[in-house]
């Protein structure tokens, strides 16, 4: 795969993901239709993929980020608290209901491997495409409801959660199932719209995480040090000569044990000096 086409499948992808229009789903398609042979290295360049979509979510959601922290500091004593004796920390409420959310999400963490089964089935893709057309003509059509953050209980929130693990299937989006239920609870859609990718970043985080631990199992094993001729000597002769029985001191003897480790020419040299002499 070349620099051009990873940039376009990086762009194809960040675009479908945030759209929702499945960045995964679109990628396989990509993969198949420009011949990116992405499934050798699919778990790497899904890995870089999504932590670039995580960066830019979190850049784009800084200061909603901010507030969270800045809450639940003050909430928690480690920060200024607000001055109103009936603040209710509305933006670490936001933070804890995120974290309830994503807990759904580790149920599939042991499947993950079949997902890529699924990945390279086009045909499966598309289907799912289909669905999540469905899933937002359904979102559309719906009547706009009125509720915000303060009243997202914790079974809204894992609701909306099961919806977003049930996204890992390639072909639905995460942003259109959590969407949709959110709509389906009666909250407003723009609200709906800004939980649903503030859940994207630890869901994303994760994948990441989980990514790289799975491309790095994939990789080869590195091949075995070649043990250098010096330390051959060292480790197979010397502690043999060391065990064997003692002998007569002869020059021949110890011009073998001087000359051992000596290159071809040299030992050649010396084994036909001591025939020579050997002989008279």
């Amino acid at each position: 795969m070349t620099v051009g086409n990873a940039i376009m499948a990086g762009i194809i992808y960040a675009l479908t993901e945030v759209f929702a229009l499945s960045g995964t789903g679109h990628l396989a398609v990509v993969n198949k239709l420009f011949d990116l042979n992405l499934t050798e290295n699919h778990l790497l360049f899904k890995a870089f993929t999504e932590f670039a979509v995580m960066l830019a979510l979190i850049l784009a959601y800084r200061r909603d980020i901010a507030a969270m922290i800045r809450d639940t500091a003050g909430l928690t004593g480690f920060g200024k608290r607000p001055q109103a004796k009936d603040a209710r920390f509305p933006e670490a409420r936001l933070l804890f209901m995120l974290v309830m959310a994503t807990l759904p999400l580790l149920v599939m963490v042991p499947f993950r491997s079949d997902y890529f089964r699924l990945w390279t089935s086009t045909t499966f893709v598309g289907a799912m495409f289909l669905l999540n057309g469905a899933v937002l003509l359904i979102a559309e059509l719906m009547l706009p409801g009125k509720k915000g953050l303060g009243r997202m209980s914790v079974p809204n929130a894992l609701i909306i959660g099961i919806c977003q693990a049930v996204a890992v299937i390639p072909g639905l989006s995460r942003l259109a199932l959590t969407l949709t239920a959110g709509e389906a609870e009666g909250f407003q859609k723009s609200y709906c719209v800004r939980f649903g990718l503030l859940l994207a970043i630890p869901a994303l985080f994760g994948s990441f995480i989980l990514s790289l631990a799975d491309a790095r199992r994939q990789l080869p094993p590195p091949p075995a040090p070649r043990t250098p001729p010096r330390r051959e000597l060292i480790r197979n002769i010397l502690p043999r000569m060391a065990s064997a029985p003692r002998r007569r001191w002869s020059p021949r003897f110890s011009g073998s044990i001087c000359f051992a480790g000596l290159p071809g020419s040299a030992a050649s040299a010396h084994w036909l000096i001591t025939a020579g002499s050997s002989a008279f």
